[in-house]
Parts: structure tokens; C-alpha cells; sequence
């Protein structure tokens, strides 16, 4: 029987699978979404707002050999500011954004393996990347977008026995992102935008304020998001 593949490996994976759904979405509904009515405004500058989820994933029991556990599903929110929608080649455009999502943490506690005690893993991170969109230069159709940057982490390991050190990870990691979704603008200044996107945090090496040194967090280590986003642009 063939190995079960890592985290990393499946991560990996969701997202190439991600970026290559959007990437046939986009070539296939741009033919289409060309026939609608262009985008004739300059658009300079603007700002957004974002609302959706941040699906859970694995954690891989970083504490005491603490069995992996699931990250719960929480509710995220973002801001942007975005500049100049920049007309290419076959009626495309391009979006520069810096972008800052909100993502809150926590899991169910989990018994540890050696101790007669449990382990809760809690906290947020606050994904700061610029992003690069590729749309058709029309009202409506799909979108691609690839983003660099970096994560900012709060985490405790909040454990149930106080003779146990509980400790706070609080850290930068570099960060790649990548997604995609559907467009339509609502005028020439409001857009609504449905988005499905994967952040991948790099770094695993992390020592928390008290000294604590956690090698085992696994990077890349992904943050995801599903919502919905409202710009508008001056």
C-alpha cells in the first residue's frame, strides 16, 4: 500500500488544483464575457471590503506530541486598496491591490499523548500580500489572480494543566498567494466579486516570547478564504 502524502504534498496539490480550475475557468468564459459592455472609465484608485469564510485545515499536533487536530472553519474579513485597472492585450485588463485579511483561530481541545491533559490551539493571522488580477475588460466574467507578501500570526498553545507551559507564538512569515473567481460590475465605480483564494505561509521555524522554540508547525502552512468582496473605485 502506497504512503499516505504529507501536508505539505496535499497542500501543494489543493493549490495547483485551485489555480488550474480558475486558470479553464478563465479561458473558457472570456469569449463570453467579452460580448458584454467594456469598461470605458479610468479607474485610478480604489478601496474594498471583503466577508466570507476561512475554511479549517490541519493542524499537526505540534505540542507535546499532541495528536493532529482540525482548525474550525471561522468567519474572515479583509480591506484593499487597489490601483489603476490597466488595459492589455485581447481585451484584458490588469488590477494591482494590497489586500489585509483577518483570520481567527481555534481548535477543539485535544488530549495529549503523555500528559493527563488537554491542549486548545487559539489565535489569528492577518495575511498582507500585493496581488496581481487578470480579467477580460468587460462587466462580467472570471478572474486570476497571484499575490506575494507575508503573514503576521498570533498563536497559544492553551493548556488545560497549569503545571504545563502554555506558550504564545508571535510571528512574521514570507507568503505566496493565488486564486481566482467571478467579477461583475455592478457600475462603472462598484464591482461585487465572488473569491476563492489559498495563502501559503513559508516559514516553520518559530520561537515564541517566553523562548519556546517550535520547529513543528510544517510549513507552508495554508491559510484559505471564500467570500465575497465589494469595491469601488474613484
Amino acid at each position: 500500500m502506497p504512503a499516505p502524502l504529507s501536508l505539505d504534498v496535499r497542500l501543494t496539490m489543493d493549490m495547483k488544483t485551485l489555480f488550474i480550475i480558475t486558470l479553464h475557468i478563465f479561458i473558457l468564459c472570456s469569449p463570453v464575457s467579452v460580448q458584454s459592455a467594456e469598461i470605458e472609465s479610468e479607474r485610478d484608485l480604489g478601496i474594498s471590503l471583503s466577508l466570507g469564510l476561512g475554511p479549517g485545515g490541519e493542524d499537526k499536533g505540534h505540542y507535546l506530541n499532541a495528536p493532529n487536530t482540525t482548525i474550525n472553519t471561522t468567519i474572515a474579513f479583509g480591506l484593499g486598496l487597489h490601483y489603476r485597472s490597466i488595459s492589455l492585450f485581447h481585451a484584458t485588463r490588469l488590477n494591482i491591490s494590497a489586500e489585509a485579511y483577518y483570520h481567527s483561530h481555534d481548535t477543539d481541545p485535544v488530549p495529549l499523548t503523555y500528559e493527563d491533559a488537554t491542549v486548545r490551539y487559539t489565535g489569528y493571522s492577518v495575511p498582507v500580500l500585493m496581488w496581481l488580477e487578470l480579467m477580460p475588460n468587460s462587466s462580467f466574467g472570471p478572474f486570476v489572480r497571484i499575490g506575494m507578501g507575508a503573514i503576521w500570526t498570533d498563536w497559544t498553545d492553551e493548556c488545560s494543566d497549569d503545571r504545563l507551559f502554555s506558550p504564545n507564538h508571535k510571528f512574521w512569515s514570507f507568503a505566496i498567494g493565488m486564486g481566482g473567481g467571478i467579477y461583475y460590475s455592478l457600475s462603472d465605480r462598484f464591482d461585487a466579486i465572488f473569491i476563492a483564494q489559498g495563502t501559503i505561509a513559508t516559514d516553520e521555524s518559530v520561537v515564541s516570547e517566553e523562548g519556546w522554540r517550535d520547529d513543528t508547525l510544517y510549513a507552508p502552512w495554508q491559510l484559505g478564504y471564500i467570500g465575497v468582496t465589494i469595491r469601488y473605485w474613484y
